[in-house]
């Protein structure tokens, strides 16, 4: 597994089709295992796995084994360059600057077919730059409109329009808030 997924040219799951069509997840998982079959979270756990090079992870350190490793070091930190990549790209999204952030994409579904609402920047000519919220209307025939952000913003405001927090819940949410802001910060370090 750790061979194909190093080159590039496999996601973690065409690795998975290509690990079980090669024969090498033939046999039967152990009796006490819930395990019944090789997913995509396993398959990233199994490579991002240090023990596989022949260290291991204990309270949240690592620790040098004494057993054999299966893979070279050097192959484990190939498959962690091309893991990498992909997370990168996931990252480069959510930190991007605040005039490239849509803020209600991603908690918004559609209420017509259940899909879920992206967002996209227009730029008229006279160089005005709009955003719209649409229905993505993945594998469906949804009838739904895009709908400028701004009357979007209007609408969740007037819907929320009397909701009251109760101070303790405000604080709660202002140390989760801060948390968040902290892990970010360090994460872009």
């Amino acid at each position: 597994m750790f061979e194909y997924y190093a080159t590039g040219t496999y996601s973690i799951v065409s690795v998975i089709e290509k690990v079980k069509s090669e024969g090498l997840m033939s046999g039967e998982f152990p009796h006490h295992s819930k395990m019944t079959k090789l997913t995509k979270a396993t398959a990233q756990r199994i490579l991002r796995n240090p023990f596989y090079y022949g260290d291991f992870v204990w309270s949240k350190k690592t620790f040098k084994g004494k057993h054999e490793p299966l893979i070279s070091r050097d192959l484990w930190d190939k498959v962690q360059t091309v893991l990498g990549r992909f997370e990168n790209k996931c990252n480069a999204y959510k930190y991007k600057d605040d005039k490239s952030m849509f803020p209600f994409k991603r908690f918004l579904t559609c209420a017509e077919c259940g899909r879920n609402i992206t967002a996209e920047k227009k730029v008229k000519p006279s160089g005005k730059e709009y955003t719209y919220y649409r229905c993505t209307k993945f594998n469906t025939n949804c009838s739904q409109k895009a709908v400028n952000e701004i009357k979007l913003d209007e609408q969740i405001q007037n819907s929320l329009e009397g909701l009251r927090v109760p101070t303790e819940t405000q604080e709660y949410i202002t140390a989760g808030l801060k948390a968040v802001f902290q892990s970010q910060t360090q994460h872009r370090r």
